[in-house]
């Protein structure tokens, strides 16, 4: 395998890029949730919180749909504004600068994961975040992040430690066909440790940590460095980013996107 140093190459490209990281979020037409998740954890429950926000001068109809990791729709049990409702699709009227929250009830028998895909008449923003309790009910941990924006070169922070945690990566092929994605994985050194080609379906879900062997599995205990994805063509894939700690508490991780592929 070729080592080269990323160190310079990739910092210079950060620094060339000027979309700011998927903290943020940008009303658009159609917002992608890359990472839906229902059901059993352990002893307690994963919920899934969507907010959609409507900040135009008029009204909107948003149509929001829940897809399992193959692309096909999956059945959830919500509450939309305080009304529970079931089902994979669901429509949502928005007046001037209303918004909506969508909560998934965390009644499913075993944990269902997948994501999800707002349409709208005019551009919506939206909000992504999860929430782990105990068997009694009690509040473990949250994370939020703003909706993933499809992009073809991206940049997270890759943990496999104690106390760090581990960096998880959740993301979807949005498109119509399915895509190659290029994955490197980087020490704090700047050396290349591992390359893998990836491959997402149509419409695909996955979600992984990343010491995971279908990510990477030269990432030993301890690690500290960076993972790099590149689709090739002109294809995009929307991702999520997330680190867990080893007691199960959830924190976001920022995701860097970049310019021009460099490899």
């Amino acid at each position: 395998m070729e080592t080269r140093n990323w160190g310079l190459i990739l910092f210079t490209a950060l620094l060339a890029a000027a979309t700011p990281a998927f903290g943020q979020t940008q009303p658009d037409r159609i917002l992608i949730f890359p990472q839906v998740a229902d059901g059993p954890l352990g002893d307690g429950r994963i919920v899934t919180h969507l907010t959609i926000d409507n900040p135009n001068q008029g009204g909107t109809s948003v149509l929001l749909e829940f897809f399992n990791s193959n692309g096909s729709l999956m059945v959830l049990d919500v509450e939309i504004r305080g009304q529970r409702q079931r089902g994979s699709t669901f429509n949502i009227s928005l007046t001037r600068w209303a918004s909506a929250l969508i909560r998934t009830l965390g009644l499913s028998t075993s944990q269902q994961v997948g994501w999800a895909r707002a349409m709208s008449t005019t551009a919506v923003a939206g909000t992504l975040q999860y929430s782990t309790r105990d068997g009694q009910g009690h509040l473990i941990s949250q994370a939020g992040w703003g909706i993933s924006r499809p992009v073809r070169f991206f940049q997270i922070p890759a943990f496999r430690d104690a106390d760090l945690g581990d960096t998880g990566i959740a993301w979807v092929n949005p498109g119509a066909s399915a895509v190659q994605i290029t994955a490197v994985l980087v020490n704090a050194s700047g050396q290349e440790v591992q390359r893998r080609t990836l491959a997402l379906p149509a419409r695909g879900h996955q979600a992984s940590f990343l010491r995971e062997p279908a990510f990477f599995d030269r990432m030993p205990e301890g690690f500290v460095g960076s993972a790099y994805f590149c689709v090739s063509g002109q294809a995009e894939v929307a991702p999520v980013a997330l680190l867990i700690s080893r007691g199960g508490i959830l924190s976001g991780l920022a995701v860097a996107q970049m310019g021009n592929c460099l490899f």
